[in-house]
């Protein structure tokens, strides 16, 4: 019994290396890629790192505290310092056969690929990506 777990259990792990390394999954950044991250102000130590504290939920710290935090004491930091940059696009007359994101603003995301229409909504969704097909 212990011999039949331990070979299933080294099955299972040579077939997930296998389905990871496939092209859809992507791979490590290599070349000009890894010198942009490497040389971003965020990426230290070997990871990013966010510019702004930001509180996470943890045992000593509870939703109800983060949003009166948020609500009742100032902070500068919540408005950019200069208009963001935004182009007006019209969804509609996109040619369909073009690939391409849109990002629609906090969680949204058009996408078009291989002639396929996709929104992506990351926040109303039980997990991401969530879409619906416009064709």
């Amino acid at each position: 019994m212990v011999v039949i777990l331990l070979l299933l259990s080294v099955a299972l792990a040579i077939t997930a290396w296998i389905i990871l390394r496939a092209p859809k999954f992507g791979q490590s950044p290599q070349d000009e890629l890894l010198a942009q991250i490497t040389s971003s102000p965020n990426y230290t130590n070997g990871q990013f790192h966010n510019l702004i504290p930001t509180q996470k939920l943890t045992n000593d710290s509870y939703i109800f505290s983060i949003l009166w935090n948020d609500f009742f004491y100032d902070n500068k930091e919540t408005v950019p310092s200069q208009n963001l940059p935004a182009i007006k696009t019209d969804l509609n007359a996109l040619a369909s056969n073009e690939d391409l994101v849109i990002w629609l603003g906090h969680s949204y995301y058009y996408v078009q690929l291989h002639g396929k229409r996709i929104l992506i909504d990351l926040v109303l969704s039980d997990y991401a990506p969530h879409s619906l097909f416009f064709k």
